[in-house]
């Protein structure tokens, strides 16, 4: 970095434009013929990241269906970098195959036969300087059976506060016919399901402090589905 003072006392700080991150220390010292005094000042330039929005969405199929393309351009923004300049790439994948297309950005996903599942897969995206962007993106393929979609969050409150209902209706993918859900864990914590699947987490009042987590079952007639845990 260069600074510039003019007769008017007005400092300009400059920087070449291969200087993209990075910070330096100036010392301004301003004197009269008897005494001085100094400050200093630290400038720093920090590269513009592209921007991963508006999100990808969770992606889940039935089995035997093919996942649609993904045209990862919709979902990046970057004010100094053109689009086409950007590089992606994806990590998290163990059964699904992913491969972008390296001109156009296209995603495609594909999975091997028999796989029943959900993966976590984690798009990058990174500028010409080499500043980086990511999401994560969950992948999943179900067959037959209803499915516990999308994930049922933690929840946290404060000692004596009472945790929110959960509706496990709203985390149900493929359910058609009678579904029956059911619960296990929890040492100090207790969950109830009612027959509306509604759950209800209770906790002593001498429990003030931690955690538990419980596995959430769904089946339709003899067959169990995916389990989420919380």
């Amino acid at each position: 970095m260069h600074v510039t003072i003019d007769a008017d006392r007005i400092a300009t700080v400059s920087y070449p434009s291969s200087f993209t991150d990075g910070c330096e220390t100036f010392r301004f010292r301003v004197a009269d013929p008897w005494c001085s005094n100094e400050q200093e000042v630290t400038f720093c330039v920090k590269p513009h990241c592209p921007i991963i929005t508006p999100v990808i969405e969770d992606q889940l199929v039935e089995a035997g269906e093919a996942f649609p393309l993904l045209l990862l351009d919709l979902h990046v923004t970057d004010d100094f970098d053109p689009l086409p300049s950007l590089t992606w790439s994806a990590t998290g994948n163990t059964n699904l195959g992913v491969s972008i297309d390296p001109t156009t950005h296209q995603v495609t996903v594909t999975y091997p036969v028999g796989f029943v599942g959900c993966e976590d897969i984690t798009f990058h995206v990174v500028d010409r300087v080499g500043c980086e962007a990511e999401q994560m993106v969950r992948f999943c393929v179900h067959h037959n059976c209803p499915m516990v979609y999308p994930t049922i969050p933690s929840d946290t409150v404060w000692a004596s506060e009472t945790f929110p209902t959960i509706d496990l209706n709203s985390y149900v993918s493929g359910a058609n016919g009678l579904m029956t859900w059911s619960v296990t864990g929890g040492l100090n914590l207790t969950a109830t399901i009612n027959a509306g699947h509604l759950v209800t987490i209770t906790y002593p009042a001498n429990f003030t402090d931690g955690c538990e987590s419980f596995w959430f079952f769904l089946a339709r007639s003899s067959t169990v589905a995916p389990t989420a845990n919380r």
